[in-house]
Parts: structure tokens; sequence; C-alpha cells
């Protein structure tokens, strides 16, 4: 918001989570701009929703804004947990990482990809892991 020359008051941020909440809230005139993942993009975009400002879902584009990558998922968990739960955080980590490697291809493969709002969302994913 700063290098296009906005104060922090000049916009509201809320969540909408993602799937079908947060295509909904576009549709429905909730929200005025969304900052979201794929499938929710995509179709947003094939529906003729929103018109694509910015796309970091493409590595040249996270290098041309941020200066390198910018992966989109994060694992939250309490410290707590963690340290209860060594064995299970290395998996949910494992899994996590190995996503970005690759995961859509196998899941594509498998044919474990999921419709998230409506059939074709899996379709999407795939399309968009390339």
């Amino acid at each position: 918001m700063a290098k296009a020359g906005l104060q922090p008051t000049d916009a509201t941020i809320i969540g909408v989570g993602g799937g079908p909440a947060a295509v909904e809230a576009m549709k429905n005139g909730s929200i005025d701009a969304t900052a979201n993942f794929d499938p929710v993009i995509t179709r947003l975009e094939q529906d003729g929703i929103i018109r694509i400002v910015t796309d970091t879902r493409f590595p040249r584009v996270n290098y041309e804004i941020f200066g390198g990558t910018n992966p989109a998922a994060v694992l939250y968990a309490k410290q707590a947990f963690i340290a209860a739960n060594p064995n299970t955080m290395q998996a949910l980590v494992t899994e996590l990482v190995d996503g970005f490697a690759g995961g859509l291809f196998r899941c594509h493969v498998a044919g474990c990809a999921k419709d998230v709002d409506r059939p074709g969302d899996a379709a999407l994913r795939i399309q968009q892991a390339g």
C-alpha cells in the first residue's frame, strides 16, 4: 500500500478465508479487493468477477515485487503442541514442503485434488501447478 502512496487508514483489511467463502464475498460485494490463492483467484477471474492487478502466483513476479520467492503457505502451531508432538510437527512440515516441491502433480496423478467451490476447481489447481 505504501508503494502506491496509500496510508494504513485508507483500507480496512479483513479475513474472508479461502475457497467458497472468499469467492462468495467477492461476488456479493462484501469486499472490494482480495489477495488470495488458487483456485479462488482463477475461479473469480474466469467468472469475470475480478481483474488481476498483480499476480504473485508466478516466481517472476515475486522476484520483481519482493526480490525473491514468496511461498504462500504457513503452518501455525502453539509452542506447547510442538513440544508435545515433535513427530507430528515434523510430518506436517515435511508435507508442507513436499507440497511446494510437486505435491500437486502427484495429487493429480493419484486423483486426490479436491473440488473446493464447484466442479472443476481441482482442475484449476492442477492447471496452475503446470
